[in-house]
């Protein structure tokens, strides 16, 4: 019987040795982009499907209840404005925002993507995050660039309605790198082995 099970913290930590151990040689083939998806897709989506408690599909295992001080540190996190949070690079200056009412044609051809704004101090950590979540989930996903991709897109919605994040690969590396990061805060271990946690 495996005891592996920390899904918030160690996961993550996989992910991030991947990262360091496999972005150059996933640049030289050109796989950086497919290399950087994959890992967010999963890399965001497990740690925070255990800890948020907005979860259309509720954790079974209920680490919220578990982990009970990383539950509230992430509460506290989400509801950041995600430029005042610990997540925040200035690399996201150039991360844009944006709604197309149409998505029957490439991206390359929207007129919304020269009136997309940057992330303000009103956007929180919740709406960014869970942005990235339900793309990456579903495969929402578009490059944008020839030869090289210079750019992805991120679209959460449906044909009607489409909200979009534009943003760089190296970028997007960034955002993973922060995310584990302060995941890495999390004391979870300690708490899953404290005598409280035993009661």
């Amino acid at each position: 019987m495996s005891s592996y099970e920390n899904y918030i913290k160690d996961f993550p930590n996989r992910i991030s040795i991947l990262y360091d151990n496999y972005l150059k040689p996933a640049k030289h083939d050109k796989l950086e982009v497919t290399f950087l998806l994959s890992l967010a897709a999963s890399g965001i989506a497990v740690p925070l499907d255990r800890l948020r408690s907005d979860n259309k599909y509720p954790d079974p295992f209920e680490d919220r209840n578990t982990f009970t001080n990383a539950a509230k540190k992430f509460d506290e996190l989400y509801t950041k404005s995600f430029r005042e949070s610990e997540l925040w690079d200035s690399a996201f200056e150039e991360w844009r925002y944006g709604i197309r009412y149409s998505v029957d044609n490439h991206p390359d051809l929207w007129p919304e993507l020269s009136s997309a704004k940057q992330i303000d101090t009103s956007t929180k950590v919740e709406s960014v995050i869970t942005h990235l979540r339900i793309s990456l989930a579903h495969g929402l996903i578009c490059v944008l660039g020839e030869p090289e991709i210079e750019k992805i897109l991120l679209l959460k919605g449906n044909k009607k309605e489409g909200k979009f994040l534009v943003l760089t690969p190296q970028s997007l590396g960034i955002f993973l790198k922060n995310w584990i990061r302060w995941l890495q805060t999390l004391n979870v271990w300690n708490e899953r082995n404290s005598p409280s946690a035993s009661q």
